[in-house]
């Protein structure tokens, strides 16, 4: 196979499992990549982008496609895997600046988001309380899994074409910026190739389809589509016009040379030809034999043949699962390391592995620590262990093939059952832990460690966490749903109460790779009623009316859920960790239900209890929070005596979790405060700190960019300092000392930018919207939240300018003039 520069073309690598084809588009990224090698290196202008697309599969463990219960959620799915797969596209992309690069992210996010705004429109049956039957079948020509839908209403044709506008927009977009018009610009490369791995995991799935078109559109480019077939005969194309290839077995000499390559010598004719009779020239076999007769120290046609007495051939060429099951087991033995039969055996349940992986795994229980590395690094040597891309930094992640995988978890699952979902169950914490703390191995501030829904591989542990969670959890659905809501009740507290977010929307289509019961689509359909419906305009406008019919059903669902989870009531199981972080949360929600409904006195009780719960827990973060909506609460009931000792432990927690948020919100409770004790200098004083920390909030969290949720937050703050400028009018000289004590405040910013707004300046266009905007920085409205965008510089310049006033108490006296640190 070769490729001319210049030359779009498709071609198709297809034949059956271990017979070579993720080894062959590995040797073309070795020849034709960017590492010099070969007669593709950088000097020819070639570039090689390699992605496995069983990665971007909605296909679900237990079965069945994941979002069945509606066909729309089906397509979303496939429409989230396909953005998935343009981000990977983008990361690997040579020669792309960073700000591009940021930009196309950004761009790619926000169809998203479109796509989830159509299918919220969508008068599709939601909640999906309503089971549409999907299956699976092994489709005989390709043994490959296919999706296959029994007769059912058609996708809504506005949400269909929707989405097609949508995914051709984006397409546009990343293309044109990725391949500069050549007539217009030279380009960096002169040749792409794409190679795309294990793309029967796509087969049956809208996001195949769509995959396929975008690859063919890559000029000049070549896209390699590899995918399992079982016949010996060629397949029909996925491709009309593609180049096909299928591969065979390898012929006797073929084996012989490999054999004398990976064993640096010459072998015996009599054992090469014994290996190739054996594995029909299978690749995969043909490696495991050579692990075997390696690791035995074989050196001769008969020694070989009374090791493999009693394992079957594979039949024609035909690779049959247990049979190379035999022979790893075999293999295994021949190690004569017991640890590493235990190590393989428990890594067959993880589609992917790294040593910290493996360590969850085993456990002090089975291995000791000090073995682990040794016995990892014999792990990952064998030949049907390879190593994989990882996602968003990670180290280095490894990958058991999978064929070979699914007959060893297999026969773990007939021979020790419990072990097997042991096992499983150990993924699934490894994977929630990594969820929850997205960096152990760094004491970060607990505010910081929120961030972690913004992180590439949160994405892949979320992933990989729902997906033992839908196998370890078959027997107890309350466990299941219970981990489930817990997440998803955190992303909702983190923003998603404030703003809609794309991973709190995303949570919940995926929620249904977990649902096999009625009762699962129960729970997860009020999970999304709590989410849709929730009043989230009361955090927006202070005129806001009550809207108690929404309030209602936010707490039927919070309720629903406290009763399924046994959080509620005399058999109420608090004794863990988990179920009081779970109560906590819930509380929270179920204290705003009753305040914003004028049930005070519930209110202060849910309240109360929910501090005591985080409290119990050794959570200050969480505690503070709710301590500081309780001193909320106090005030708008005006009970202020009970307000400062709430506030001055909220504030120190937010110093020690260095949490600008927190920081703007206890500012701004003092400010009401003090401005309800008739001390308005002082109120404005520290309204004039919300401001400021709720500007570095943009910044204010490790690598954090402004995102929506931030820019909302910061327009409630400036719409509440501008309706207290507003009160302040009646006393002028109290406002034009605010006035002029703010305005130099902010100064350092001002300075960065090339000055004030001279429109808005004071007098020169009445109202406080006008004010607001001369004295303070603006939010960072759609610009400023592109990722490409200047304004977190600018903050982030501004934050080091006025680190000092940012150290100081919340109630400290502002200077009538502020010289900033330069």
């Amino acid at each position: 196979m070769s490729a001319q520069v210049g030359e779009r073309a498709v071609y198709e690598i297809t034949g059956q499992a271990g017979i070579g084809k993720s080894r062959l588009l590995r040797r073309v990224l070795e020849v034709a990549g960017d590492s010099g090698e070969g007669a593709g290196g950088r000097e020819q202008g070639v570039a090689v982008l390699h992605v496995d697309v069983s990665n971007h599969s909605v296909v679900r463990a237990a079965g069945g496609i994941a979002g069945a219960d509606v066909p729309d959620l089906v397509l979303q799915r496939s429409f989230a895997a396909y953005c998935d797969f343009l981000h990977v596209l983008i990361r690997q992309w040579p020669d792309l600046p960073g700000r591009r690069a940021a930009r196309l992210d950004d761009e790619i996010e926000m169809a998203k988001r479109r796509s989830l705004e159509l299918l919220a429109s969508s008068p599709f049956p939601r909640p999906a309380v309503q089971r549409i039957t999907m299956r699976i079948k092994a489709d005989t020509v390709t043994n490959a899994q296919r999706v296959v839908l029994p007769p059912q209403e058609p996708i809504p044709d506005h949400y269909r074409r929707g989405l097609e506008g949508v995914r051709h927009e984006i397409d546009d977009t990343v293309l044109s910026a990725l391949l500069p018009d050549r007539r217009k610009t030279r380009p960096a490369r002169a040749m792409f190739y794409l190679l795309l791995d294990q793309f029967e995991a796509l087969l049956g799935q809208a996001h195949a389809r769509w995959i396929l078109s975008f690859a063919e559109r890559i000029s000049p480019g070549v896209a390699i589509v590899a995918w399992q077939h079982a016949s010996d005969s060629a397949p029909e194309p996925l491709c009309p016009g593609s180049v096909q290839h299928h591969l065979k077995g390898l012929n006797a000499a073929d084996v012989r040379d490999y054999l004398a390559q990976r064993m640096n010598g010459a072998i015996a004719e009599e054992l090469a030809a014994t290996v190739h009779t054996f594995s029909a020239g299978v690749p995969q076999v043909v490696g495991a034999v050579r692990d075997l007769v390696v690791r035995r120290g074989i050196a001769d046609q008969a020694s070989l043949s009374a090791e493999l007495a009693g394992v079957k051939s594979p039949y024609g060429g035909a690779l049959v699962q247990q049979e190379v099951g035999d022979l790893v087991h075999r293999l295994l033995d021949a190690t004569g390391d017991s640890r590493l039969t235990t190590a393989l055996e428990a890594l067959s349940v993880a589609r992917s592995f790294n040593l910290p992986m493996m360590e969850a795994l085993l456990g002090e229980d089975t291995m000791p620590g000090h073995d682990l590395p040794a016995v990892f690094g014999n792990a990952v040597s064998f030949s049907f262990v390879t190593e994989e891309p990882s996602p968003g930094g990670m180290s280095a992640e490894y990958r058991i093939h999978d064929y070979l995988r699914h007959e060893l978890e297999s026969r773990l699952a007939r021979r020790n059952p419990r072990r097997h979902v042991e096992l499983h169950r150990r993924a699934l914490e490894h994977h929630r832990a990594c969820i929850e703390d997205s960096e152990p191995d760094e004491e970060l501030p607990s505010a910081w460690e929120w961030m972690r829904y913004q992180k590439t591989e949160w994405q892949h542990h979320r992933t990989e966490w729902l997906w033992h969670l839908s196998l370890v959890s078959r027997n107890d659905r309350v466990t299941a749903m219970l981990d489930f809501s817990r997440v998803f009740l955190d992303a909702f507290w983190w923003d998603g109460f404030l703003v809609p977010t794309p991973y709190c929307e995303q949570l919940l289509v995926d929620g249904t790779v977990i649902c096999q019961t009625h009762s699962d689509r129960l729970w997860l359909a009020q999970l999304q009623r709590l989410y849709d419906v929730y009043p989230r305009h009361v955090w927006h406008d202070d005129a806001a009316g009550r809207d108690d019919a929404a309030w209602a059903a936010v707490a039927d669902a919070l309720r629903y859920v406290r009763r399924e989870a046994r959080l509620d009531g005399r058999r109420a199981r608090l004794d863990s960790p988990e179920h009081r972080h779970l109560r906590g949360l819930t509380d929270q929600h179920m204290a705003e239900v009753a305040r914003f409904t004028g049930d005070k006195d519930a209110a202060e009780r849910h309240y109360r209890h929910g501090i005591e719960m985080f409290e119990q827990n050794d959570d200050k973060y969480l505690a503070a929070w709710v301590m500081l909506e309780l001193a909320n609460l106090y005030l708008e009931t005006g009970v202020p005596d009970q307000v400062n000792p709430l506030l001055e432990k909220a504030e120190a927690a937010a110093v020690e979790e260095e949490d600008p948020e927190l920081l703007a919100e206890v500012a701004g409770a003092y400010g009401d405060l003090c401005w309800h004790q008739g001390e308005h200098e002082s109120a404005m004083d520290a309204y004039a700190r919300m401001i400021l920390h709720g500007y570095v909030q943009h910044v204010g969290y490790s690598l954090n960019l402004p995102d929506a949720y931030s820019d909302m937050h910061y327009q409630i703050l400036l719409a509440r300092v501008g309706r207290r400028l507003s009160e302040l009018r009646a006393e002028p000289g109290v406002f034009d000392r605010t006035v002029r004590r703010m305005g130099a405040l902010f100064d350092p910013y001002w300075a960065r930018v090339g000055g004030r707004p001279t429109s808005s300046a004071p007098g020169h266009e009445p109202g406080e919207a006008a004010l607001v905007t001369w004295l303070f920085p603006p939010p960072p409205g759609p610009e400023g939240l592109s990722l490409s965008s200047t304004y977190p510089v600018v903050a982030l310049q501004v934050r080091g300018e006025m680190e000092d006033l940012l150290q100081q108490p919340l109630t400290t006296e502002l200077p009538d003039e502020y010289s900033p640190r330069w």
